[in-house]
C-alpha cells in the first residue's frame, strides 16, 4: 500500500496539472477504473470507497475534481490501482523508458569527462545515495 506521504505527492501533483487536456484524460482514466473494479457501477465503486455516490458521480463525469480522501480511499480499497497512470496517463512502462533514457544521456555525458573529474563526480553521486538510503532509513 502506498503510504500516505506518496498519495500527498500523487494528490498535488493532479492539483497542479489543472489544464482543460489533463482533466479530460484524468476523467477518462477515472471511469477505466470504475469500469474494472466496479464493472462500470458507479453505485458500488462509491459504496466501496464509503464515499456519496452523487460526489463520486460528479469525479466520474468531470464535473468537480477529487480531494485527498478520494485518492486515500481508492488506494486503501484499490491497491492494484496505479495512481501515476490515473493522474498523469504515464504507464509504467512510460517512467521505465523516461528513466532509461536520462540514464542514456547522463552515461554518455560522464564518459566525456576526464578521468579525475569523473572520478570526483561517481565520489559524490555515492555520497548523495548514502546519505538518501541512511535518511530513507530514519523514516521506516
Amino acid at each position: 500500500m502506498y503510504a500516505l506521504e506518496q498519495v500527498k505527492y500523487y494528490f498535488w501533483h493532479l492539483m497542479a496539472a489543472r489544464n482543460k487536456k489533463t482533466e479530460d484524460g484524468f476523467v477518462k482514466r477515472l471511469r477505466e477504473v470504475v469500469i474494472k473494479v466496479a464493472t462500470n457501477n458507479v453505485s458500488r465503486f462509491a459504496n466501496t470507497l464509503r464515499l456519496n455516490q452523487s460526489l463520486v458521480n460528479k469525479y466520474v463525469t468531470g464535473k468537480t475534481e477529487p480531494g485527498l480522501v478520494f485518492f486515500q480511499k481508492l488506494i486503501q480499497e484499490f491497491p492494484e490501482t496505479d495512481l501515476h497512470w490515473l493522474l498523469t496517463g504515464e504507464s509504467k512502462k512510460t517512467m521505465k523508458k523516461q528513466i532509461e533514457r536520462t540514464f542514456e544521456n547522463y552515461a554518455s555525458r560522464l564518459s566525456q569527462l576526464p578521468p579525475k573529474q569523473l572520478e570526483n563526480v561517481l565520489a559524490l553521486l555515492e555520497a548523495v545515495i548514502e546519505t538518501q538510503l541512511k535518511t530513507a532509513k530514519r523514516k521506516k
